[in-house]
């Protein structure tokens, strides 16, 4: 379940990267161009949003990462949950018998 989960965040910091790249390369090579298509502003703005958008991803996807081998690992302690509200009514349930 975990290693299914950590390759899709693999894969999606692979295609963040490769976004980035693509910003890149709008920014650094098409902008600079003497005249572009849809004009200078346009790519760069395109570039800068793409760059923008691949970094914050690729934060998001590490934070999950992390978020899932702390999940991982509080699941292979083993730690059984327990409610203590169940616990409080069984003592006293005892400690009024007792009382009897």
């Amino acid at each position: 379940m975990f290693k299914e989960e950590r390759a899709k965040s693999y894969r999606g910091i692979a295609i963040c990267i490769g976004i980035f790249v693509l910003g890149q390369i709008l920014l650094n090579w098409i902008s600079p161009m003497e005249d572009p298509i849809l004009g200078n502003t346009f790519y760069i703005i395109a570039g800068n949003l793409l760059m923008a958008c691949s970094i914050i991803g690729i934060g998001l996807i590490v934070r999950y990462l992390y978020r899932l081998k702390k999940k991982e690992r509080r699941k292979k302690a083993g730690s059984r949950v327990v409610f203590l509200d169940d616990e409080k009514k069984s003592r006293r349930a005892s400690y009024s018998e007792t009382k009897k």
